[in-house]
């Protein structure tokens, strides 16, 4: 059996790594935040969908999202980490996730 070639921070417990995505634990993720607005008692905060009013709706109740999303896709799907917050506009995590991904990045 091969070796990752992370294995020793997968040993460390900094990062996991499952079908080929690495991401950080969540340990690795408060260490690394200390001192940081993230560092606060809420996790991160995903908004799936809003296309309307309901946007300032759901800033009132959950504040401003870390991460914006306009359609719960694959890449969606990838960022949202164990812990995390996701407000959905339409739906839940339960919905078919889209086949393509969409690159949020380009329009936020």
């Amino acid at each position: 059996m091969t070796e990752q070639p992370h294995q020793t921070l997968i040993d460390r417990g900094v990062i996991t790594v499952t079908d080929g995505v690495v991401r950080l634990t969540r340990a690795a993720w408060v260490t690394a935040t200390d001192c940081t607005r993230y560092a606060e008692e809420h996790d991160v905060v995903h908004f799936v969908g809003f296309k309307d009013d309901r946007w300032w709706n759901a800033v009132k109740t959950f504040g401003r999202p870390d991460f914006v999303h306009r359609f719960w896709d694959a890449r969606a799907v990838a960022e949202v980490m164990p812990g995390d917050l996701v407000v959905f506009a339409d739906g839940d995590d339960t919905q078919r996730v889209k086949v393509h991904a969409y690159d949020d990045s380009a329009y936020f």
